[in-house]
């Protein structure tokens, strides 16, 4: 007996089109929360510069540091994903942004900004990208 491709496919039906449609809504959903955030902090140079006397060096270098490291940690993620489930993964990564984005708040020097800004929201990235959820999504 042979199974072939129509096999295993999932009969269409009710049910099916509504778990495509949960799926896009909760990706939609993590896109929005996640670069939401990430994109506005451009609003947040000239006061900061203005309280704190920075330069834009200051926020170039931690934005610099948060490209880099999402882009070095997105394999290690998608690992950690294969290992221990996307959903433990995603949620230790919110914790983390959301700890980013709080200390961020009460950023007084250069390395408290590098370290929130830069280093804990872009741990945030690394499980929130297609490189993280697509292996898991394969499965």
């Amino acid at each position: 007996m042979t199974i072939t491709a129509g096999d295993l496919r999932p009969a269409p039906g009710i049910g099916y089109w509504r778990t495509q449609l949960i799926i896009i809504v909760c990706g939609c959903a993590i896109g929005l929360l996640s670069f939401g955030p990430r994109s506005s902090l451009g609003f947040f140079v000239q006061p900061m510069s203005r309280e704190f006397s920075w330069g834009r060096d200051v926020f170039g270098l931690a934005l610099a540091a948060q490209n880099l490291l999402w882009g070095l940690g997105q394999p290690l993620a998608g690992a950690i994903a294969d290992r221990f489930g996307v959903l433990r993964v995603m949620c230790v990564g919110a914790v983390l942004y959301a700890g980013g984005l709080f200390m961020m708040r009460y950023a007084t020097t250069p390395l408290s900004l590098d370290i929130s800004a830069g280093v804990l929201i872009a741990i945030w990235c690394c499980p929130r990208s297609a490189s993280c959820c697509r292996p898991s999504s394969a499965a």
